[in-house]
Order: structure tokens, then C-alpha cells, then sequence
């Protein structure tokens, strides 16, 4: 077992007894591991396999602590347990309890409203179970993205490590037989990957994901066992017989190149919501990063490239890079370069006063100190998600949006039904329905506007409400709508500019209805259901709109994207005429509701989804254009009619433009590559959707 003596002062590691440039060649390869993958979170269009990273890592990993714990059992027969957890402990620790009481400690500071979630987030990150929490909260990895911020979210695989450590070195000391359990845990993997087959949870599964440590662990063993093995990983140069045969060393260059290839052109191809993530492509990736390995510490070009300065400096200190990456790319509105400057110096200091100290420190004095800490921080984490108010999250409607704020109400009460007129040239031919839920939201079929005029009366059944002081502006769209709900409600209860009611919801498509035989899909129409969780296959559009509201903003920058089934099975985009169609008379529906309650319809044009986590295969800046230019051809038709000119009125926002040049990491940037991140859908409120709206607000 390595003990202080074992590190060198830059922390590399010297205990493997092969010489050197083992070593400096795996430092680089961690170094690039972990380069990987910060860049795939920074600018994930350039690496959009960079999360293919942490894989590299648990192959890494399972090679040097299995090959360890081998070492130990072949040596004395047994296996010292506490010794090799405390070692443990002693390595990971200190650095996590820094991440995680940073995260706390800037939680509290910028978003106290956060601190419940992050605080049981923080319990997970220390007790290890990080991924289950991942699991059973969300739809898999994926989807963390696409809720609140979750700065500890990286936990996840620190999870998985720990967990395989944990059971794997309990069952060595029981068997003393380090090749047995190896094999064991294998097998169990793949009955793991068996079970979660197509599920998104497959991506955070212990069960699954350990079979890429068993992978190194699996080297590790074939290496002291079997005498080709070792020699093909011999990294001494010179004359010696037991050195591989050319045809070996031939039969090994071929394999590298295909692993070399497969291994770029995963990173160039392979997005986290491909099918091939949830179907085994992570574990079959393993034998990649095993030959990566195997590259590695022999005496070759590998070596010598994974040598060079940079890379290890990298790799030494690739755990605090891993650690302090993500939540500074969750806590702050950074530009990648700030956020890449600022995670090198954090992970240096880390390195230097925080992690080697307690590792070449005297051991009891610093495992009274870790468990202090460990214990501490614990409680911290729990006191806080028990004892914060609930956590406003980005994704999820907080409890009163869905109701007119109480500062924008007076007297005297408005209640009842009323009644009114279809305004001349109302945008569908039919009587609208005579409620405005969903259910009861009539198909129509397209009509040419502007001519013969439907007398039949509009009946709206309305709830009580006070009258407002301030015009009353309805969000209807879905999550896309939501986001930018939530910054405009919040920019609009600080300049009491106008009173805005959210009722977007997540996963609803404008053509979910009961008459519309349409289904919507997300990332694959053959993935399991689980992926699919929330999109709706029921009626979800709430088109029902508040009594007095003066504006209705429509935002589904999303759903209309997407891909939906037909009722024969058969998919369709916007680009095919059936959906298109559907969407511009459901929208002619809308409008024709507004319109019967006074109010005027703003469309929000859709910025094209990012290739990232989310949008998969229904990643094509065409939807994107088709969308938008059949709302302004739409807007432009019914202005041109009787009731458009006389009436409340229609118009565009132009939303597109300004979301489309911030990208990722932006001003108004979308870091999951579909929604408005929360503290930027404040500012882009601020400085774009609140003036449009209060100007359009004024013109009517």
C-alpha cells in the first residue's frame, strides 16, 4: 500500500515500482481526462463526447487501486481494510469538504432561496450517494441540466467510486482473492447494464458504471498474472528477451489505432443523449481507455506525449479541477475562459494547502481533523435542507406564479361570466368554446381570414379576481416559456411595470389536445419511457387566460421543435406541411381566445436548440427558422384582417436574435443549450422582453 513516502512532491505517484515514465504517462492521461471534460462543459459543441472524461477516469482508477490492493493480497495474503479506507479518506476527502463548504457558503450568499436543495444535495455529495439522489430525483444525468442549478451535480461519479471501493475492498479482505471478486463485479455489471438497458438512470448506475473500474481492475490483473501482459506494458527500452515478439508489438499498434479512432471520433460524435449512452456505449468505450492505459505506461509516443509538462501538471491535479469546474460554471455567469483561469487557481491552491498537506501529514492528527470535517459538514448539509426555506428552482413554477401578484391588486372585486362578441374577422370561423381549459379548447380547420364574420357569442367562464392596478400579462408556452417566465415575473415585481402570471408548463406541446392526434417525443423515438418523462400525452395546454389580462405571451421555443408522432406511428417535424399546419390552427385558436377577452397576442420567436444535452436529434437550426417564419407570416395574416386592425391586436417579440448570439455561456446564456438560465432570464427581462412588452403594452 502507497504511504506518504509514496508521493512525490508534486503528488504524481512513485509506488507502482515500473519506473518513471509510467507514471508521468499517466498523470497525462489523466491530465487529458479531465481536460476533456471541463471543456465539454464549457463549450460543449466543440467536445460534444467530452463527458466520455469521467469514463477514462473510473478505467484509470480500477488499474491503480486495484493493482494496489492485488499488490497487498499477493504480498501478506490479506487485505488491511481500515488502512486502505483511511488512505482513502485522507486522499479524496479534504478537497471535497472545501468544494462542498464553498458551494454552501456561496449558495447562502447568492441564493439563500437554494439552500434546502443544496444543502440535501451537499448530505448526498458527503455520504457518497450522489448518484442515487441523481437517479430517483430526475430523468437520468441528462436532466440535471435542464432544472436548478446544482453545483455539486458532479458528485455523481465521485459517488460511483467510493461505492465500488467500498464493497470491492470488503470483499477482497472476506475472499483473499482479489481475481475472484474482480470477476464478480463484472458479472455484476453486466447484469446491471441488463437491468437499466435504455434507461436514463443507466448513465448514474452504479451497477453500470462500475464495469469501466473493473475494466482497469481487470488490466491490473491480467498484468501480474499473466507474463504477456506484463511485458507488453514493459515500459524499459533495450535489448531483452522477454520483451514482445515485433508481431506482438504489431498486432498491439493495430489495436491502439483502432482504439485511437474510435476514441476521436466519440469525442467529436458521441453527445450524452445518444441512443448508444443508455445502450452500453460508455462500457464498450472501456476497452478504449484500457489500451489508452496500456499505451501509456509502455515506453512509446503516448508516453512520451502524456509526459509533457502541461498534462501532468494537469493530471496531479485533475481531482480539485473536477471538484471546483462545475460549480463555478453553476454559481456564477462567468465567461469559459474566466471560469477555466479561475478553476486552475483554485485547484493550485487546493493542491498545495489543502490536499498534500494532509496527505504527507502525520496520519492520526489528520484523520481526527478529516473526521471532524466529514462530521461537521454533515450537519451543516443537513441543517440547512431541513431548516432553509424551499429552494425557488430554475424549471419549476414557484407556488404563486401561476396567480396574479399581490402588491399589483385593488378593489373593487371583478367576478362571474362574461359575454362577448367574436370581434369581426375572428381568426377561426367557429364559436370558440365555452370554457378555456384544454379540454374543451375546439380543433379547427384552417381558414382564409377576414371574411364572413361568426355572430355567435363567446362565452368565458372567469374566476374571482380583485381588478389590478397594472396591466396583467399571461405566459402561456412551455419550459422554454417557464424560464423566461420566471425573469420576467421577477423583473416586473421590482418595477411594477406590469402584473405577470405564469401558465406555461413543462413538456407541453401546443398540439397535445384531445382532438389533435399528436404525440411528442425527446432525444429517441425507440429510447425507453423513462427518458420521456415529461413529455405529456394528455391535453396540457392551459389556454386559459386571466380575467383583465391585457397581454398574452406565447413562448414555445421548444416543443414545436421537437419531433411528434403521427396516429400511424410515422414521425414529423415543423418542416412537414400536417404538423405545420396543426400548430398555425391551434395558434389561430389562441388568438381567437385572447381576442375574445381584450387581449392582444405576443409571439416570441424560438432561437435554435443547442447541440447539448437535451435536444439530441432534434438538434436542426431549420426547425428553428420554419417556426418562426410561419408565427410572422401568421401575425401578418391576421393583422391584415378586420378584427386585427380594430381589435386587441397580434404581434411578434423578437426573442431569437439576442438568445442565438449568447449561446452557451452569453449574456443570455442558455447553458443547457435549450432554456434561459434564471439569473440570466432576469437580465434578458430587464434589457429586452420587459421594454417590448411595456412598449406593445402602451401602443394598444
Amino acid at each position: 500500500m502507497r504511504s506518504a513516502s509514496d508521493l512525490r512532491a508534486d503528488g504524481s505517484d512513485v509506488s507502482s515500482g515500473a519506473g518513471a515514465r509510467r507514471h508521468l504517462g499517466l498523470d497525462g492521461l489523466r491530465g487529458l481526462a479531465v481536460a476533456w471534460v471541463v471543456l465539454f462543459h464549457l463549450w460543449p459543441d466543440a467536445v460534444p463526447g467530452g463527458w466520455l472524461g469521467v469514463g477514462l477516469f473510473f478505467t484509470l482508477s480500477g488499474y491503480l487501486v486495484v493493482g494496489l490492493i492485488d499488490t497487498e493480497v499477493s504480498a501478506t495474503g490479506s487485505l488491511r481494510l481500515g488502512r486502505f479506507m483511511a488512505r482513502r479518506v485522507r486522499r479524496l476527502m479534504p478537497a471535497a469538504l472545501l468544494t462542498i463548504a464553498s458551494v454552501l457558503l456561496l449558495t447562502a450568499i447568492l441564493d439563500d432561496q437554494a439552500l434546502r436543495e443544496v444543502g440535501f444535495d451537499a448530505l448526498t455529495a458527503v455520504l457518497n450517494v450522489f448518484n442515487w439522489r441523481t437517479a430517483l430525483d430526475t430523468a437520468g444525468y441528462a436532466a440535471i441540466f435542464e432544472s436548478r442549478p446544482e453545483p455539486l451535480a458532479h458528485f455523481w461519479s465521485l459517488a460511483i467510486e467510493e461505492q465500488f471501493y467500498l464493497l470491492f475492498p470488503a470483499a477482497v479482505a472476506l475472499t483473499r482473492r482479489t481475481a475472484l471478486v474482480v470477476w464478480a463485479m463484472v458479472v455484476a455489471g453486466l447484469v446491471g447494464v441488463v437491468l437499466w438497458w435504455g434507461s436514463a438512470d443507466a448513465y448514474v448506475a452504479t451497477p453500470v458504471r462500475a464495469l469501466e473500474i473493473a475494466a482497469g481492475a481487470g488490466l491490473a490483473l491480467a498484468a501480474a498474472r499473466f507474463g504477456f501482459v506484463a511485458r507488453l506494458m514493459d515500459p524499459e527500452p533495450g535489448p531483452d528477451p522477454g520483451r514482445p515478439r515485433r508481431a506482438t508489438l504489431i498486432a498491439g499498434g493495430a489495436i491502439f489505432a483502432v482504439a485511437a479512432g474510435v476514441t476521436v471520433l466519440a469525442l467529436a460524435r458521441l453527445g450524452p443523449q445518444d441512443s448508444l449512452v443508455f445502450r452500453g456505449g460508455p462500457q464498450l468505450m472501456a476497452f478504449c481507455w484500457v489500451v489508452l492505459v496500456v499505451a501509456a505506461v509502455r515506453d512509446g509516443i503516448l508516453s512520451r506525449i502524456m509526459a509533457v509538462g502541461v498534462l501532468r501538471w494537469l493530471g496531479t491535479r485533475s481531482y480539485a479541477i473536477y471538484l471546483f469546474h462545475w460549480p463555478l460554471i453553476e454559481l456564477t455567469d462567468w465567461n469559459p475562459v474566466t471560469v477555466v483561469v479561475a478553476t486552475l487557481i483554485a485547484a493550485e491552491v487546493s493542491f498545495r494547502l489543502v490536499e498534500m498537506p494532509v496527505r504527507l501529514g502525520s496520519g492520526q492528527q489528520a484523520l481526527v481533523l478529516l473526521g471532524a470535517a466529514v462530521v461537521a459538514v454533515a450537519l451543516i448539509a443537513l441543517a440547512m435542507a431541513v431548516l432553509s426555506n424551499p429552494a425557488r428552482a430554475i424549471g419549476e413554477r414557484a407556488s404563486e406564479a401561476d396567480e396574479i401578484p399581490a402588491w399589483a391588486l385593488q378593489d373593487p372585486e371583478v367576478s362571474g361570466t362574461e359575454t362577448a362578441d367574436a370581434p369581426a374577422g375572428s381568426p377561426t370561423d367557429s364559436a370558440a368554446p365555452t370554457s378555456m381549459s384544454p379540454s374543451s379548447t375546439q380543433a379547427t380547420e384552417s381558414t382564409t381570414t377576414g371574411s364572413a364574420t361568426s355572430e355567435s357569442p363567446i362565452t368565458t367562464t372567469t374566476t374571482s379576481h380583485p381588478a389590478t392596478a397594472v396591466p396583467i400579462v399571461t405566459v402561456i408556452g412551455d419550459s422554454s416559456g417557464l424560464h423566461l417566465a420566471d425573469g420576467l415575473r421577477t423583473w416586473a415585481d421590482s418595477n411594477r411595470a406590469m402584473a405577470v402570471v405564469d401558465h406555461t408548463r413543462v413538456g407541453c406541446s401546443p398540439l397535445i389536445s384531445a382532438e389533435r392526434p399528436w404525440r411528442a417525443r425527446r432525444i429517441d423515438p425507440e429510447a425507453d419511457d423513462s427518458i420521456e418523462w415529461w413529455i405529456h400525452d394528455e391535453p396540457c395546454r392551459d389556454d386559459f387566460i386571466e380575467p383583465g389580462t391585457k397581454l398574452v405571451l406565447v413562448v414555445d421555443h421548444v416543443n414545436p421543435q421537437y419531433e411528434h408522432q403521427r396516429s400511424d406511428g410515422s414521425w414529423a417535424s415543423i418542416l412537414d406541411q400536417d404538423f405545420a399546419a396543426d400548430i398555425e390552427d391551434s395558434y389561430r385558436q389562441l388568438v381567437s381566445n385572447a381576442w375574445a377577452v381584450d387581449a392582444q397576442v405576443v409571439f416570441a420567436t424560438a432561437p435554435r436548440l443547442l447541440s447539448y444535452h437535451e435536444v439530441g436529434i432534434d438538434h436542426d437550426p431549420r426547425r428553428a427558422e420554419a417556426y418562426n417564419s410561419l408565427v410572422l407570416a401568421l401575425v401578418a395574416e391576421l393583422r391584415s384582417t378586420a378584427a386585427g386592425a380594430a381589435g386587441p391586436g397580434v404581434a411578434v417579440v423578437d426573442t431569437a436574435t439576442e438568445l442565438d448570439a449568447s449561446g452557451h455561456h452569453g449574456r443570455y446564456g442558455r447553458t443547457d443549450g435549450v432554456h434561459l438560465d434564471f439569473d440570466r432570464s432576469e437580465i434578458f427581462a430587464a434589457e429586452v422582453l420587459g421594454p417590448a412588452l411595456v412598449e406593445l403594452l402602451e401602443s394598444d
